[in-house]
């Protein structure tokens, strides 16, 4: 029976002491729910469960009456818990523990403390505050508990017994008294290791251990063995039980004493567990003998099984009674599968996982012989082991015992919860949901279910999306027929959900929850206008789509599809008046990207205005400059004036100066989302030395600013011809180590400002950097171009004709993928225009020209490498 009749011991502290040897009465101890602002990224709300947890572990400590409550009594007239409100008094001295859970950011902790109220005193035992694993919360709550559990121990005096003298069988053998005071003192340094033990005088002690020792001659020894065999017989002993209870004898032998010593212990506390719980429960004679259904009768006392709800479970005693009974019925599953259940709750997984597996082995054998097994009966053994594995963080198996449990019965509420609550732990959060939703089918104003399904709602990210959608869809029609505070809560989680992976891209997979917050209903205009106006976002397309290519014409956008944002959008009315402000410029500015997206610039530009007015922003700012830059570049396309600003319109230079206004304040504050935008509108003005001005004063406050080292950069290549500059620029990002070794675009912008400064060596090594890498089309011709010049610049006469074959080879793989170049050669002409002749001379600055129309104009034909060039190569 070992340690489950230690437990009996224990589950009988303060019921069983005599005089003089301990406290005579209970304590009471109540477990407040933790308070938990916010849910947590994985976990949810964790309060209550933590609360359950922790009196779980508190209830192998009987002495305890232990409660969970929502707001623990006063103590006197101070409050054990923050808050102000009035409580009834608990009858005597109690404990509380208490504590809260919250969020920082991707972490969280935990803050508890376990406060003893005495003589209306109320004293803080225990406070303490520690980080909470994400990936392992049930190791970190498990702490609390044994934190908890030990400091209460130190607070409660230990039962005394009292350790006689071992009366040697044959006093005139001097070994058999000398190794009688071993056992003895053998005996008080295992009663000094108990947590509930000491060893006290006879004359103050209610319980007492006494015996005797023996050599056992009656089998010759061996004549190379000189040692003897030993038996021990020990008697408890009880103040109001004269001659005590006797014990099973213990043999062993003097060649192995350490066995001998560590048997005896173990029967001498067995025994007091015995003792112990028979003479506190008014046992008319120890468990070993009585009758195994007595037993099980007095199981199901003591674990309030069908008793009123005010009964206190002894989780400890019933182990004890149920072993007792296992033992006397080891093929019984019934037993077995109660002693499980109450193992699983005092937290002993690893002896509750024996007497679980052993019942369902039994279960599944009388199955097999064709014995009726009730539903209910094989339900509660499925569901005591789905609380074992989820208990020792076996996720995915207690999921499938619980879900085998539902096969049978399907209207076991809490299960669902358990399961779901499972699978979350596991990772599997969309079948959670799965599992919530089929409850709620059953019973949609369920409490535990709907704010279990809430939590897992909260918890998902954006590669949930695509295994959920079908049932959020389901869970949306079921969940209309709730109470209106629960969809409300639908409504709030899912919106939160929907902004913050709108914010992470996630694209038009968020269609589905926006479309189950309008089938739940939400419950005020100001909700359904932000479903509809996230749905018309994720229709307007990629937003950080940069809307030009090189030229004047915006380029279409990823992902507008305009028949949707216009349906969407004219479902969320800007002039409801319970609209929030900042809710009713978001919904403009919407309007304003939907005639954007359609280069209507006309009707965007209102909404764009309306927007700022109602409530400046930097988005709306932003937004407001971009439809009056495209307009003007739209203006400038229509009238052919884009490399001619001179035949320019009025009208389209106020719009210019108009983006101008609105990008740079924002570039000054270091929205970089700016930054490309004033860069192209102060060149269309002509104003690229103001753009080079500001990047490099606000490089001087910042000389790691990416964006703006990048801008200016740009500005002296391509527009200014600054190749210096540009150079200067490239070795500055270098030494700061802001190119990095997978940044194929910057490594390229690097290569052939190396070029262009004549750096050749250096354009070598930039280069060499990508042959390791396989490029894109796009970007392999642009190394093949810039190995061209190289060659002819070096005059390797040899090395050209190879590698313009390479060039040729690459640019026809770039036709063939019909992609765009996205790239400027500005810089590239300049050079060949100012100083090409006297570095590489004509014909050669002709042959890279025609390299480069090609590229830009796909009508014209690849060039072949012209014979005048090789020979200036020469």
């Amino acid at each position: 029976m070992g340690l489950a009749l230690l437990a009996a011991f224990r589950a009988a502290v303060g019921q069983a002491y005599g005089p003089g040897s301990g406290p005579t009465h209970r304590v009471q101890l109540f477990v407040e729910d933790f308070t938990q602002p916010d849910s947590i990224p994985v976990l949810g709300k964790l309060g209550a469960f933590t609360a359950d947890l922790l009196r779980l572990d508190l209830l192998q400590v009987s002495i305890a009456d232990v409660k969970r409550t929502s707001r623990a009594p006063a103590c006197g007239g101070v409050l054990s818990s923050a808050d102000s409100v009035n409580r009834p008094r608990a009858g005597g001295d109690f404990y509380v523990v208490r504590g809260s859970i919250t969020a920082r950011g991707t972490d969280a902790y935990l803050d508890f403390a376990f406060d003893r109220c005495r003589a209306d005193t109320l004293t803080t035992l225990l406070h303490k505050t520690q980080p909470l694993s994400l990936s392992e919360p049930l190791e970190d709550l498990t702490l609390i508990g044994g934190y908890v559990t030990s400091t209460l121990r130190a607070q409660l005096p230990r039962i005394g017994v009292a350790v006689l003298a071992l009366k040697p069988v044959r006093p005139e053998d001097a070994e058999e008294r000398r190794l009688a005071a071993s056992v003895r003192q053998r005996l008080v340094e295992a009663i000094w290791r108990s947590p509930d033990l000491r060893p006290a005088d006879s004359g103050r002690s209610a319980y007492s251990i006494s015996g005797s020792i023996a050599f056992d001659t009656r089998r010759p020894a061996p004549a190379a063995e000189p040692s003897r065999d030993v038996e021990v017989r020990l008697r408890v002993g009880v103040a109001r039980q004269p001659n005590g209870y006797p014990l099973a004898a213990v043999r062993g032998s003097r060649g192995n004493l350490e066995a001998l010593y560590s048997d005896v212990a173990d029967q001498a506390l067995r025994g007091l567990g015995e003792v112990v719980y028979a003479e506190s429960h008014s046992l008319t004679q120890r468990l070993d003998a009585m009758e195994a259904a007595a037993l099980l009768e007095r199981a199901r006392q003591l674990m309030c099984d069908g008793a009123p709800q005010a009964c206190t479970p002894d989780s400890a005693g019933a182990v004890a009674v149920l072993t007792a009974a296992a033992q006397k019925s080891p093929d019984n599953w019934h037993v077995l599968l109660l002693l499980g259940r109450v193992q699983v709750g005092s937290r002993n997984p690893s002896t509750a996982i024996t007497a679980l597996t052993r019942a369902q082995e039994l279960v599944d054998r009388d199955r097999r012989a064709g014995r009726a097994v009730p539903a209910d009966e094989q339900s509660q053994l499925l569901n005591a082991l789905g609380d074992l594995y989820r208990s020792t963080g076996s996720y995915e198996t207690a999921a499938a015992d619980y879900g085998e449990s539902l096969r049978l019965r399907p209207s076991q509420m809490d299960i669902y919860v358990k399961q779901a609550r499972s699978l979350r732990f596991a990772g599997a959060r969309a079948q959670a949901l799965r599992v919530l939703a089929d409850g709620l089918r059953l019973e949609p104003g369920s409490l535990p279910l709907n704010q279990e399904a809430v939590d897992v709602i909260r918890d998902f990210g954006a590669k949930d999306l695509d295994s959920v959608a079908a049932t959020l869809r389901a869970l949306g029609t079921t969940v209309r027929k709730a109470p209106s505070d629960i969809r409300r809560e639908y409504t709030d989680s899912l919106l939160a959900l929907g902004q913050e992976l709108f914010d992470a891209r996630a694209g038009t997979r968020l269609q589905v929850v926006f479309e189950t917050v309008l089938q739940i209903g939400p419950a005020n205009s100001a909700a359904r206008a932000r479903a509809n106006g996230y749905l018309g976002a994720i229709f307007l397309g990629d937003l950080d789509a940069q809307p030009l290519t090189n030229g004047c014409l915006a380029a279409l956008v990823p992902g507008f599809q305009a028949g949707l944002v216009d349906q969407y959008l004219a479902s969320a009315p800007v002039e409801s008046e319970d609209l929030p402000t900042v809710t009713r410029e978001w919904l403009l500015r919407l309007r304003a990207l939907y005639w954007e997206r359609q280069a209507d610039y006309a009707k965007a530009m209102p909404f764009a205005e309306r927007a700022v007015r109602v409530q400046p922003t930097k988005n709306g700012s932003l937004v407001l400059g971009e439809i009056a830059f495209l307009w003007a570049k739209q203006q400038d396309s229509a009238a052919h004036t884009c490399e001619d600003a001179t035949r320019r319109a009025p009208g389209t230079r106020q719009l210019y100066l108009r983006a101008v206004e609105q990008f740079r304040p924002l570039v000054e504050q270091r929205y970089d989302a700016a930054d490309w935008y004033l860069r192209e509108a102060n060149h269309a003005l002509g104003r690229d030395e103001e753009t080079k001005e500001l990047m490099a004063s606000l490089l001087k406050q910042t000389p790691r600013d990416f964006s703006a080292l990048h801008i200016l950069q740009y500005v002296c290549n391509e527009y200014l011809g600054d190749i210096q500059c540009s150079w200067g620029l490239v070795r500055t990002r270098d030494s700061l180590h802001l190119i990095a070794p997978d940044d194929t675009g910057s490594i390229l912008d690097a290569g052939e400002i190396a070029v262009l400064a004549g750096e050749l060596q250096r354009a070598e090594a930039w280069f060499g950097r990508l042959s390791r890498v396989q490029l894109v089309p796009r970007r392999q011709i642009i190394t093949t171009f810039y190995r061209v010049w190289i060659a002819i610049e070096r005059r390797q006469a040899d090395a050209l004709p190879g590698a313009y074959g390479e060039w040729q080879a690459s640019a026809e793989r770039f036709r063939q993928s019909q992609s765009t170049l996205s790239w400027s050669f500005e810089g590239a002409k300049h050079v060949l225009a100012t100083t090409g002749n006297s570095r590489i001379g004509r014909p050669c600055v002709d042959l890279l020209q025609l390299m480069i129309d090609s590229l830009e104009q796909s009508a014209r034909p690849i060039p072949v490498l012209t014979p005048s060039c090789q020979r200036a190569s020469d």
